[in-house]
């Protein structure tokens, strides 16, 4: 689980990083980065029903991808952004190390 400070709650703050964020695609992820005031980089993730119909298997994937972020990118990250991990459908399909990767190579484009 984030640390409270490192978490994207608001349903304002999260939509206006998908519109006017910058996109950066991955293999299977997909990443809305915005510049925000906040001290903190904010991260939410959203697992569409595209990826499984099934809420377990979507909160299973949410997981996995959370712990990557709070284990490997919020301890090295830039302050200052709002970023939103939304998986891609054929996310559901693949290893838990490949999503992992996908993930931590997406944000190190722009956040390392």
């Amino acid at each position: 689980m984030l640390p409270p400070h490192s978490r994207l709650k608001s349903d304002t703050d999260i939509r206006r990083a998908m519109s006017t964020g910058i996109r950066l695609h991955g293999h299977f992820v997909l990443c809305h980065i915005l510049r925000s005031d906040s001290e903190f980089t904010r991260f939410c993730v959203v697992v569409p029903k595209s990826v499984s119909k099934f809420a377990v298997v979507r909160n299973r994937n949410k997981r996995k991808v959370t712990e990557c972020i709070r284990t490997k990118i919020v301890p090295r990250v830039q302050k200052g952004y709002d970023v939103v991990i939304r998986l891609k459908t054929d996310a559901s399909e693949v290893s838990p190390e490949d999503l992992l990767k996908d993930v931590t190579q997406t944000l190190a484009r722009i956040l390392i």
